[in-house]
Order: C-alpha cells, then sequence, then structure tokens
C-alpha cells in the first residue's frame, strides 16, 4: 500500500490542505515551523485507522488540542479561542481506497450540521480483509509497511537486563510504528530471540552452518541498506544490536544499537 494523497482539515495550525504525494518519495522542505511536522503528524493519524485495524496493535487517534483554533486578533480576557467544529485527515491509496479520520469539537447539533460528510474506514476495512485472514490462517501475504521515525529515536537508553516479551507475530511488528519516539526494543528483542533459537537448531542439527532462514533475511536486508555493514548480531548486560563497519584500508569499527527497558 502508498499514499497517493492526504487531505488536511483543520489540524492544528492547518485549516486546508490538499496535498498530492509522490508513490516513491516525497519531501517536505520549509523554514522552522512551517508545518512539516503538523503534515507527518497528520498522516500518523490517517494511517492509525491500519494500525488499528489489525489484531493486538494499535494506532493514534486525534487528541483534542489538535483541533485548529482561530488565530485571535485582540487579546480579552473574557474571550476564549474560537475551535473549528472538527479536523479531519483523509488518505487515497494508490490502490484507490480513501478513508478518513476525523475528530468533533463536541456532540452538540449545531457541531454536528458543520461537519461535511465522510468517508469513514469501510473501504481500507474491505481492503485489509483479506490480508488479516491470510495472515491468521498461516498463508504467505504481504502486510503494509509503516514506520514513523522521529528525531527523539536517535536517543537510545540502555536495558539493564535480559527480561522481554517472547510472544512475537506478524501484526506485532506494526505496533507502536506511528509513535515517532519508539526506540526498536521490540525489533532488538526480536532478533535476539530468534538468535537463540537459531543456535538450538544448530546444536539439534550438528551443524553450526546452519543459519534460520527469516533471521538471515533480516541480516542480509540490514546488510543491505548499510553499505560496509556486516555480521548483525546482539549482545547481553545490556542488550544490544551490534554491526561491523569496514572502512578503507582494512579498518573496522563496532557500531552498537542499545534497547530500552
Amino acid at each position: 500500500m502508498k499514499i497517493s494523497r492526504i487531505t488536511i482539515e483543520n489540524f492544528r495550525a492547518i485549516k486546508k490542505l490538499d496535498l498530492p504525494l509522490d508513490p516513491q518519495l516525497t519531501v517536505l522542505v520549509g523554514n522552522n515551523a512551517a508545518g512539516k511536522t503538523t503534515i507527518l503528524d497528520a498522516i500518523a493519524v490517517g494511517l492509525g485507522a491500519i494500525l488499528t485495524r489489525l489484531p493486538s496493535v494499535s494506532g493514534i487517534k486525534f487528541r483534542q488540542s489538535d483541533i485548529r483554533q482561530e488565530l485571535a486578533t485582540e487579546l480579552k480576557d473574557e474571550q476564549a479561542p474560537i475551535q473549528a467544529p472538527y479536523t479531519r485527515v483523509t488518505i487515497e491509496s494508490v490502490e484507490g481506497v480513501i478513508w478518513d479520520q476525523t475528530k468533533k469539537r463536541d456532540q452538540n447539533k449545531r457541531t454536528q450540521q458543520a461537519i461535511p460528510p465522510d468517508k469513514k474506514l469501510g473501504e481500507l476495512h474491505h481492503f485489509l480483509e483479506n490480508i488479516i485472514n491470510d495472515v491468521q490462517d498461516g498463508k504467505p501475504t504481504y502486510l503494509p509497511v509503516i514506520a514513523y521515525y522521529g528525531t527523539d529515536r536517535a536517543s537510545l537508553s540502555s536495558s539493564i537486563q535480559r527480561v522481554f516479551n517472547k510472544n512475537f507475530n506478524r501484526f506485532k511488528a506494526l505496533d507502536d510504528a506511528l509513535v515517532a519516539t519508539q526506540r526498536f526494543q521490540t525489533m532488538i528483542e526480536w532478533f535476539a530471540f530468534q538468535e537463540d533459537i537459531e543456535r538450538r537448531e544448530q546444536t539439534k542439527l550438528r551443524d553450526f552452518e546452519y543459519r534460520l532462514p527469516v533471521l538471515e533475511s533480516v541480516r542480509q536486508a540490514i546488510c543491505q541498506m548499510m553499505p560496509g555493514c556486516s555480521n548483525p548480531r546482539t549482545l547481553l548486560e545490556p542488550l544490544r544490536l551490534i554491526v561491523t563497519f569496514e572502512y578503507r584500508g582494512g579498518a573496522s569499527r563496532k557500531i552498537v544499537t542499545q534497547s530500552t527497558q
């Protein structure tokens, strides 16, 4: 699934924006406070409907403070800020699936009358139905790839012990995918768990060249994304993911990504 267009209404400082998106890459350029993060957050809210529909996965929703407030022209203590009757994000995919997320200012009748008709989530749920069924039935199928990376993800904390969840399923890969401060804990835990399975299989088969297919695929994906990178692996105390980078002249350096507790 790829997004082809997003329409934003009354979201924070944006009154109305209809933005077509390139199916390969869209770059937003603007000065500080121009609204780049607002657009990304609006997209995240729209995509949150996908995650919420998946079993055991939670998406993100509007907050009351997301509803746009009119810019005050005069400072009057007795005058409260005027808030729009609603905020809405509408998303269209390249497959032609259209859905929206709407938050009302309140349940007042006048507010209801000020809100234009919405698309709701019917088309999206229909699109996801076969994907969910295939995953639940163990059939090979593609899940939408969704990730929101904020600047806070560069700040990594360490985990003081190796105690983590060992219940992983395909839907779990999308849990917290739209939380911009997510710190990769689940991914590192998954990697360590798969390494443990691989070691057990090596002992069972008496073949220490054996590689667990799913783990090897992830290793190769990491190395392909970062030229010069090799041997992704985890270390303990604290639990962390480490890779080796080769430089010109044969020098190498280890790069560490630590999990959080």
